[in-house]
């Protein structure tokens, strides 16, 4: 083939292809992520709407209305009643706390958790221990108990009658039951209001079993029925009710430095102390 031919060729084909446009092939990387981050908004959106669910369909749910005894031991003597704070007073005189109104968790002062929850913020899982400690200002972990309005701190390690104590949490499933509660020596905040009747006893006592732990039932449990029937499902919370042989205010303990971490155990009927014998 000739020169001359040749370049006609190569003329033909750049007329043909001029007015081409040569399209770059568009990034993948704006369209991956933007898939990505649809897709995470959308398990998270799911993920709520499950909790919230779960949190009204498990026990107790907004249309149940539990009661609870619960008291506090320190060393040798029951505490006085766990009041309600940040309260207010309503156009007709009643008590209103903010809790309340919130969670449909509350105490009327009166020895008594009273559970009946507005929605998931006070249903279900939602509806433990740690949840009600927090709205009535006392801070609970594994190591201190710190009661709200001057009840006393408790902190493991420190000394009852001489001796080293620590934090124990009693629950009995059935406040009229004769039989031992179970016992814990860590995750307080988790224990959950999961039906009526209960009896909770948070203890501060020694570790050497020298405190019979299965006697130290609230003394509420044996007045909870009246107690709980005194109380309203739709109203606010009143004043406190008065109980014959209510608990009577002690001093704190003393605190002593170097706390005592205790094992952990939240299930067990019966759990080995910081000293490492058995409890109860």
């Amino acid at each position: 083939m000739g020169k001359a031919s040749s370049a006609k060729k190569v003329a033909k084909v750049a007329e043909s292809a001029r007015g081409v446009k040569v399209r770059e092939p568009r990034g993948k990387i704006f369209p991956a992520a933007l898939a990505i981050v649809i897709i995470l908004g959308t398990l998270l959106v799911w993920y709520s709407r499950q909790s919230s669910l779960a949190a009204a369909g498990t026990k107790p749910t907004p249309n149940d209305h539990f009661h609870v005894a619960f008291g506090v031991y320190n060393c040798d003597k029951w505490l006085a009643n766990v009041q309600n704070n940040n309260e207010q007073k309503s156009a007709a005189g009643q008590l209103i706390d903010e809790q309340f109104k919130v969670t449909g968790i509350h105490t009327h002062g009166d020895g008594v958790i009273h559970v009946h929850p507005y929605g998931s913020a006070g249903a279900g899982k939602n509806a433990k221990l740690g949840t009600w400690l927090k709205l009535v200002s006392a801070k609970l972990t594994d190591t201190k108990f710190e009661l709200p309005e001057g009840l006393g701190t408790m902190t493991n390690g420190d000394l009852c009658g001489g001796k080293k104590a620590s934090l124990k949490a009693l629950v009995w499933e059935d406040a009229n039951s004769t039989g031992e509660p179970k016992k814990y020596l860590t995750d307080f905040n988790a224990i959950r209001f999961d039906k009526s009747g209960m009896a909770i006893t948070i203890a501060f006592t020694p570790d050497d079993n020298s405190v019979d732990l299965n006697t130290l039932k609230p003394p509420t449990a044996a007045n909870l029925a009246a107690l709980g029937a005194a109380d309203s499902s739709t109203g606010a919370p009143t004043t406190a009710t008065t109980v014959a042989g209510a608990a009577t205010t002690v001093a704190g303990a003393t605190t002593v430095a170097g706390a005592t971490t205790v094992a952990s155990s939240d299930s067990s009927t019966t759990v080995a102390a910081a000293s490492s014998t058995t409890v109860g």
